[in-house]
């Protein structure tokens, strides 16, 4: 299978088709349609009280960093989202308190039928997030799956790969956008089953999440990642100009082999 090459072109031509949703597109399933709907909280951190919730809409204006109206903007936020308020938590809407230690407490769905799904599966969500600071030995959002009731769970996938830290609030605002986070073929293979863990590791600001579906992943997903030539020097004297090779780092994260893929 073809999953990562590099190409010394400088476009890349690709298909990429959107696969069938397993679970969640059933009002009440991923949607937290008026509660959690059978999905429940997890907290190892001794301070319980700090967990996830259920939130009506989504707004986390009522902390003490975030401005008001600060809202999750996803199809079905006036039914309900599940919210992870660590500014509203910490400081009550009152004051920051001198310290604020980092919070761990996973949203778990139910037990999702996988018995008759025979490829790759991705979990895709709607979220809002701010970010501070992380707990030791955690990134501070994180997606994980179970596949034997929960007993054991995969590795933490970092659902927010590259986003920057939001302590500077002039500089970098709220983040407001629809995720796909990829599941590892290898750990799904032969299971009847699946749950979707999220994991809030942190403290300050927030992280709200809505409308899940666990879906087939594509059978092609190709892209052009961050990561290409560019001319060596931005002034070049035509007396000492040179040829550029052109290269372009280019990934599949689909679920068949894309042999014949063309950058041009």
């Amino acid at each position: 299978m073809l999953k990562k090459f590099t190409f010394f072109f400088s476009l890349i031509f690709a298909v990429s088709l959107q696969g069938q949703t397993i679970w969640g597109d059933q009002p009440g399933e991923g949607d937290f349609d008026g509660g959690f709907n059978g999905w429940t909280v997890e907290t190892p951190n001794p301070m319980t009280d700090s967990v996830w919730v259920w939130s009506p809409n989504g707004d986390v204006g009522n902390g003490v960093l975030a401005a008001d109206g600060t809202i999750l903007n996803s199809p079905t936020a006036t039914n309900g989202c599940a919210a992870y308020n660590y500014d509203f938590f910490i400081t009550g809407g009152v004051a920051i308190p001198p310290t604020f230690p980092p919070m761990v407490s996973h949203l778990v769905s139910p037990v999702i039928d996988i018995s008759g799904v025979d490829k790759s599966m991705a979990v895709n969500f709607t979220q809002l997030i701010r970010w501070f600071q992380s707990a030791d030995g955690f990134v501070y959002s994180n997606l994980s799956a179970s596949v034997d009731g929960g007993a054991t769970w995969s590795d933490y996938i970092d659902c927010n790969s590259g986003l920057l830290n939001g302590s500077t609030l002039t500089r970098f605002g709220p983040t407001n956008n629809n995720k796909t986070i990829n599941i590892p073929k290898e750990f799904t293979e032969g299971a009847d089953s699946i749950q979707i863990r999220f994991t809030f590791a942190g403290n300050f600001y927030y992280w709200v999440v809505d409308d899940v579906t666990l879906v087939e992943r594509p059978d092609y997903d190709l892209s052009a990642n961050n990561f290409f030539a560019r001319a060596p020097s931005l002034f070049t004297p035509k007396t000492q100009m040179a040829p550029i090779g052109f290269l372009i780092d280019v990934e599949n994260q689909g679920d068949n082999p894309a042999p014949n893929t063309m950058a041009h």
